[in-house]
């Protein structure tokens, strides 16, 4: 039995429901999708810290009904830094900032956000 029709058997979705959801969703899937290729490149080369610690702060993220789908936020974790780009909200920043302080795995953060000014 093939992957895509065990798949339909446990999940009894269309394909396209399914690419409706992935445009509707497009920028978080790109997002997710292009920290993916760069967790497999640092395991690939030994490096499992950040990726781990990067994981755990976009599922806080997701988590958080103000960062959740919050345009403009954009996250990168190096050597325990997480490393904030984007114009967002000050309240997206702030709490995308503490929430990144309480994560496992980031020893600081390095917050380069563009502020909106608050409405």
């Amino acid at each position: 039995m093939s992957v895509a029709r065990r798949l339909r058997t446990l999940v009894p979705v269309s394909t396209s429901a399914i690419a409706l959801w992935a445009w509707a969703n497009r920028d978080e899937v790109v997002e997710w999708g292009a920290f993916a290729v760069r967790a497999a490149q640092d395991v690939v080369g030994g490096n499992r810290r950040d990726p781990a610690a990067e994981l755990r702060l976009r599922a806080s993220l997701l988590d958080d009904r103000r960062t959740r789908r919050a345009a403009g936020l954009s996250l990168r974790v190096r050597d325990g830094v997480a490393i904030f780009t984007g114009l967002v909200l000050p309240e997206v920043r702030d709490v995308a900032v503490y929430l990144a302080e309480r994560t496992e795995g980031i020893g600081d953060v390095d917050d380069r956000f563009e502020v909106l000014p608050a409405s």
